[in-house]
């Protein structure tokens, strides 16, 4: 049977089915389509629709698709045009806030522009890890770079010179700098950032900025802060995420069948993918455009002989 025609009889019994249907034909007009992993010419993966029917079939039973159905209203999709407007808000609000609350502008009408011009030419700004896309954010907030180069830490900290970095910033006047990222779940791979420029970049300021966080992973950041004593970082994400952005926010019953319907997943899966579910997963409903993130809850994402995603994930190192 069709998925549009299993919907329909389903709203026989409430117009519920029937609304959640057509937000996603909207979503799916608006969004979903453009969902990158299934972009590609190589991509196997079909349209949104026929890998709706794949995934409620992954459920045996027909009163359990529905709670899977009933999933998709508390999905959250972060789309191109929503990262555009985290990245504007991370400039303007979150880097603004910081540059004044550390004390170098004046909040004075003759002189802030020219203060403020300062500090951004003083300002490195740079991508966290390679999942940021550095040069949109320079070009949505209208940014001229005098930086040459704009390096992701994560593989600073693995391949470059602590020395060389420190020069780079002298010999560019660099006094502070701005880490950003797309998303944080955990905060596992962030949190190893946070240890080595608290170590070996203690004078410098660094304002580490995710477009969205997790609230585990930011309350595990503050940690590691705290706990190292790097008084030289500060955290602000654009957005945080609670428990209202995860499985626990479904009515009990949804619940109780996605998680009973989650021994069939594990069970199909490699014991890499189970480690990496027990290990990430905070059973976070979010979805970005450019990927899934593995701290979503594996019924969104996972894909082996026994289970279709909805959303597949690129899995990534």
């Amino acid at each position: 049977m069709r998925i549009t025609d299993k919907i329909s009889l389903w709203s026989f019994e409430s117009n519920e089915y029937l609304e959640i249907h057509r937000s996603l034909q909207f979503l799916d007009r608006v969004l979903f389509s453009d969902y990158e992993p299934t972009q590609s010419p190589r991509s196997d993966y079909p349209t949104f629709y026929n890998r709706l029917s794949s995934w409620l079939n992954n459920a045996p039973k027909e009163e359990q698709q529905k709670q899977y159905f009933k999933l998709l209203t508390k999905l959250l999709y972060i789309g191109r045009d929503e990262i555009t407007s985290l990245m504007t808000s991370a400039y303007s609000t979150a880097y603004m806030q910081w540059i004044v609350r550390a004390g170098s502008i004046r909040l004075s009408p003759t002189t802030f522009s020219s203060d403020f011009a300062a500090e951004l030419r003083a300002t490195w700004f740079c991508p966290t890890t390679d999942s940021f896309r550095i040069n949109q954010f320079f070009h949505i907030n209208g940014l001229a770079s005098s930086a040459s180069h704009r390096p992701d830490w994560r593989s600073l900290k693995k391949f470059g010179d602590t020395a060389r970095i420190q020069k780079y910033l002298t010999d560019n006047k660099y006094s502070r700098v701005v880490l950003l990222e797309d998303f944080v779940g955990t905060g596992t791979q962030i949190n190893s950032i946070i240890k080595f420029i608290g170590m070996k970049f203690p004078a410098i300021p660094f304002l580490l900025t995710p477009l969205i966080c997790a609230k585990d992973g930011y309350e595990r950041m503050l940690g590691t802060i705290h706990d190292g004593g790097y008084g030289n970082i500060t955290v602000t994400p654009v957005v945080l995420l609670d428990k209202r952005a995860t499985l626990g926010s479904l009515p009990k019953e949804t619940r109780q069948v996605i998680l009973r319907g989650r021994k069939q997943l594990l069970l199909g899966c490699t014991a890499e993918q189970r480690a990496n579910i027990e290990s990430y997963n905070l059973d976070l409903l979010s979805v970005l455009f450019s990927n899934t993130p593995n701290n979503s809850a594996p019924e969104l994402y996972m894909h082996h002989a026994t289970w279709n995603p909805l959303f597949p994930r690129v899995q990534r190192d």
